[in-house]
């Protein structure tokens, strides 16, 4: 047997083109064997048999294939045989092969197509989509499950038809009562937007869940995200982290920066920078890299973190955040020309780099704008912008920013000493965590300096800047100690 036709005989057996109403239908694998067989002449032979009263339904679908797919064009077989397909209406005529054949098949996925089909050319075909809507009907009624997913979506599509809610939740309910994961996702998106039914958090989290466990990626998606911002469900880290680490798994490169996210935070999993800087390293190397993974690995780089530092390498992934518009990207690498780390220093690329990222408020490039300023460096000298800058940095939390303002006003070298302001700025970046101000305001509140006198928030403060390494906070807390009585100090430790 030719190796062609065995080839033809084994696609015929996996995928028949005629049959019962369980049957798929899938015509072009025959014909990929016939085409690269380059057997010509047994297309022409089921062309010339598809035009017979007595035609196959094989015959048929070759025939609908070829000039629907436009397969074959102009074809010389030599010895004075050639072939043409030539057809102003290829559409049409594909049509009319088809048809015939689902006549003689009653084959639901034939029946499928043709419906699809002429949906498709609705532009093309007069009347082509009540046409389709009746072909869809006749492969759901047999219960096609494909073919009942795609008429739930007919029934839902304004272009198509008048949107008619209650067929489109029959019809998706029939194919999700098989399983069929586009529908399970359709029904959740339903459900959760209270569209044509009524709005139910619950029941459309049942059907992303089922979808999801299918691999629905976009399902998968909207759990992981619901799970962690409790938008539809109660947040539930744990569940959110379940949920990315499968997306991530899959390949999807967004899930693997969230993942590499959640365990530097530690969130809903063990920190483990280790892992971060493995998932960032894989979203960063995927066909299409987020944005943000790039700059997130740049940072474990720069920090040393789930790896050795490596400077060169995060210059290398800033670059490529850079590239992409990130300005985050911008202010990392405006900050390494600042300090010369693995970059050559240079204040003046400093500046121009933190600029443009500043203005649009990213709050570390303020931060560094308002030390050059500051400074002079890089810059001519103006305290009042760097005032202006460090404030804006502040407003957005920058532990720098606020600790270097109520140093600004602590000192009151180039501004008018001002220990009521700088007590201010103190308290807000010792809250944002700053040891410096915690150590700070430890000392002020001791002595009573820009705020009321009180032992025990001294303590606290103390206590807290200790914790975070600072010897000198922690000399003072057990000095202060001593000073205190039972019940301060007790009320200072559960402050």
């Amino acid at each position: 047997m030719p190796l062609f036709m065995a080839l033809f005989v084994m696609v015929l057996l996996l995928f028949p083109i005629t049959g019962t109403a369980a049957d798929d239908y899938r015509p072009m694998s025959a014909i990929e064997v016939y085409y690269h067989s380059k057997n010509h002449e047994q297309i022409i032979r089921n062309l010339s048999k598809a035009n017979d009263p007595d035609s196959t339904v094989e015959d048929l679908l070759i025939a609908g294939e070829l000039y629907y797919k436009r397969r074959v064009v102009d074809v010389d077989l030599g010895a004075g045989l050639s072939f043409k397909l030539n057809s102003k209406t290829p559409d049409k005529d594909a049509l009319r092969y088809f048809e015939r054949a689902a006549k003689k098949s009653q084959s639901p996925g034939l029946q499928l197509r043709i419906g699809q089909i002429y949906l498709r050319t609705r532009e093309v075909i007069v009347g082509s989509i009540p046409t389709g809507e009746e072909w869809l009907t006749k492969a759901a009624n047999q219960g096609h499950t494909e073919a009942e997913y795609q008429l739930g979506m007919f029934y839902q599509n304004t272009g198509w038809t008048r949107v008619d809610h209650q067929k489109t939740l029959h019809w998706l309910k029939r194919a999700a009562n098989k399983n069929h994961t586009k529908a399970l996702f359709q029904l959740g998106q339903m459900y959760l937007e209270g569209s044509g039914v009524a709005t139910d958090e619950g029941q459309a989290r049942r059907y992303y869940q089922q979808a999801a466990s299918n691999g629905h990626t976009l399902a998968m998606r909207m759990l992981g995200d619901s799970y962690r911002y409790g938008t539809f469900t109660k947040e539930d880290p744990v569940a959110a982290f379940d949920w990315y680490t499968r997306l991530a798994e899959s390949g999807d490169s967004q899930a693997q920066v969230d993942i590499g996210l959640m365990y530097a935070a530690g969130e809903g999993t063990a920190r483990d920078y280790s892992a971060a800087r493995k998932w960032m390293t894989a979203a960063s190397q995927s066909k299409n890299p987020p944005m943000d993974a790039f700059f997130y690995l740049g940072m474990l780089q720069e920090q040393g973190h789930g790896g050795p530092q490596d400077l060169s390498g995060a210059v290398k992934s800033y670059q490529q955040a850079k590239k992409k518009g990130d300005l985050r990207a911008y202010a990392a690498l405006g900050m390494m020309h600042m300090q010369g780390r693995g970059v050559e220093k240079d204040h003046t690329k400093s500046f121009e780099l933190l600029s443009e990222p500043a203005k649009s408020g990213i709050a570390p490039a303020q931060y560094g704008l308002a030390l050059l300023y500051f400074s002079g460096a890089g810059v001519d000298k103006n305290v009042t912008y760097a005032l202006d800058w460090f404030e804006k940095a502040g407003a957005q939390g920058h532990p720098d920013a606020l600790m270097a303002l109520g140093e600004i006003y602590r000192v009151g070298e180039e501004v008018p000493g001002d220990l009521v302001a700088s007590a201010k700025w103190h308290q807000q970046g010792a809250e944002r965590g700053h040891s410096h101000s915690q150590l700070i305001m430890g000392i002020f509140y001791e002595n009573g300096t820009g705020v009321p006198k009180n032992f025990t928030r001294s303590y606290m403060w103390f206590h807290i800047a200790g914790a975070y390494g600072s010897e000198q906070a922690s000399r003072a807390r057990d000095r202060l100690a001593k000073q205190l009585t039972p019940a301060q100090l007790n009320e200072a430790q559960q402050m």
